[in-house]
């Protein structure tokens, strides 16, 4: 999937208040990849949304 995929799924996600089991992690994995950054600090951003 790509990151736009995958902001899309967290967004619905969070909307239908239905978790999917690592979906945080991937989005992490993938913006930290792309930006060049820790996954861990990719996650720490997400988790202040």
């Amino acid at each position: 999937m790509t990151l736009e995929d995958l902001l899309v799924a967290l967004a619905d996600q969070a909307w239908r208040e239905a978790y999917i089991d690592g979906l945080q992690e991937r989005v992490a994995r993938a913006i930290s990849t792309k930006v060049g950054i820790e996954p861990w600090e990719a996650f720490c951003v997400l988790a202040e949304l």
